[in-house]
């Protein structure tokens, strides 16, 4: 679904991704797919980083929120 806007609410271990324009809106939850009990690494996050940009193909703005520094 190509859409305007999107929110993404993220921490370590998944992402809400909320994306709409003046017609529709879809919502999902991407989880990461580390198992590691130590978050952080580059390595761990790179999958579950590159499928939520893969969600947010086409979408023209993000707001990008969560805790921490993720």
């Amino acid at each position: 679904m190509s859409t305007f806007h999107a929110v993404v609410w993220l921490d370590h271990s998944e992402a809400h991704v909320v994306m709409f324009d003046r017609e529709h809106m879809e919502a999902q939850r991407i989880k990461s797919r580390s198992h590691h009990k130590h978050q952080g690494k580059a390595s761990d996050n790179a999958a579950f980083f590159t499928d939520v940009a893969a969600t947010l193909a086409g979408t023209h703005e993000v707001l990008l929120a969560g805790p921490g520094l993720t």
